[in-house]
């Protein structure tokens, strides 16, 4: 499986990506809880490894199904 970026290379690349766009920098200590943020700066949390979670065998799957139409009066 090809590597992936943990939660602290994400926000590199994300911050990266808005200062070659001129767009302000994004303060992730502000959009995210603080014990969370300290956890991915201190390094005792990498993030979620999405593609191995999604590898798992034997996970349950659910599918919902809806629909909306617009009703007329009469």
């Amino acid at each position: 499986m090809l590597p992936i970026v943990n939660a602290r290379e994400y926000m590199a690349i994300v911050n990266e990506g808005r200062f070659n766009d001129d767009n302000a920098l994004y303060d992730f200590s502000e959009e995210l809880p603080a014990y969370l943020y300290n956890a991915i700066m201190d390094g005792s949390w990498q993030g979620t490894n999405w593609l191995e979670a999604i590898r798992v065998k034997n996970v349950p799957c659910f599918l919902f199904v809806g629909s909306f139409e617009k009703g007329a009066s009469l």
